[in-house]
């Protein structure tokens, strides 16, 4: 049997990752080279402070088919897959982390789903392991959220990865968004294109515990609520227009006991308490449009999202880019 003629990209972002990274790609290797497709590997290095880099030299002195993408800092998990994204060349691209937790034998049904024509293979895990409590907890509480504020019939669910393949077709779609403040998980939902999903058992990490604190959740969440919703500058709409109009009836009120019952010095508590009360509906509504503010701050400058400190393409990327040279 003939190996296919397509070229699979596998990006795969890395933070501090080194002391994994070495099983990763033999499980990947393993898996890929059961298959008849060719291959790339694309680690895009985020600013690692411990071994990644130089881990990654040394694979790559065995494997040509590894590309290395190394920033010059740490720019965030969603910039790495734009990176890699932007430096993939393959005929369909995988995104999955570098750490196991996203299992390489699903990369075969994957495929499978790709040679059926699907542009799009989505992955949700029914089963995460190691992951708390709070963690599973706060994850549904904020799919439940943005599922019910986002826009374009976007809809996620609990489980949901951002382990994905994606059709040169949608890679294309998704390199024409050039936004700063990236959520890939609704980026990929709102291309569209025929999709389809995979679903796994996740796997559990080699080495380390996850690089998510619960504050970078908290970020990683209002980035997302911010970049598919309006629903927050509406509620503060709301909550002017509910709060004006109890001010107003409050304020009848206040002119109607005064004209029948005199003016008093009582009700200094009652003040105190809607001043209060007001300064804090002000506060939470300027923090809101402060937040869709900054935003657009941040993407008026039109700052690169990432800088690369050093690029090595892999040989199946390097061919590809001599060819498509060779044909001018």
């Amino acid at each position: 049997m003939e190996r296919s003629s397509n070229l699979i990209s596998i990006v795969a972002p890395a933070f501090n990752e080194g002391n994994g990274l070495v099983p990763y790609y033999k499980e990947i290797k393993k898996r890929l080279d059961e298959t008849l497709y060719t291959f790339e590997l694309i680690f895009v290095n985020d600013g690692s402070s411990d071994r990644t880099l130089e881990v990654l030299k040394d694979l790559k002195e065995k494997d040509d088919r590894i590309g290395i993408i190394n920033f010059s800092r740490n720019f965030g998990k969603e910039n790495a897959v734009k990176a890699g994204l932007d430096y993939a060349r393959g005929d369909a691209v995988v995104v999955m982390d570098a750490d196991l937790e996203h299992p390489p034998h699903v990369l075969v049904e994957m495929l499978n789903k790709f040679e059926q024509d699907y542009d799009v293979v989505f992955t949700r895990a029914v089963d995460r392991k190691g992951q708390n409590y709070l963690r599973k907890k706060l994850s549904s509480s904020f799919y439940n959220v943005i599922n019910n504020i986002a826009g374009d019939g976007i809809q996620f669910r609990t489980g949901d990865k951002d382990f994905i393949l994606l059709s040169r077709k949608a890679v294309n779609a998704l390199l024409d968004l050039n936004e700063y403040n990236r959520f890939s998980k609704g980026l990929f939902k709102w291309i569209g294109f025929n999709s389809t999903e995979v679903t796994f058992e996740q796997g559990e990490r080699l080495e380390g515990e996850s690089k998510w604190s619960l504050k970078k959740l908290g970020h990683y969440s209002i980035d997302a609520i911010t970049s598919f919703s309006f629903a927050p500058l509406r509620f503060s709409s709301y909550m002017g227009m509910i709060v004006s109009s109890i001010s107003f009836i409050y304020m009848i009120y206040i002119i109607i006991d005064t004209i029948v019952n005199g003016s008093s010095v009582a009700g200094f508590p009652t003040l105190v308490t809607l001043i209060l009360f007001l300064s804090g509906v002000i506060l939470i509504s300027l923090g809101i449009m402060g937040e869709y503010l900054a935003r657009v701050f941040i993407e008026v400058k039109k700052r690169p999202i990432y800088i690369i400190e050093e690029y090595q393409p892999s040989e199946e990327a390097y061919s590809k880019r001599v060819h498509s040279e060779s044909k001018y």
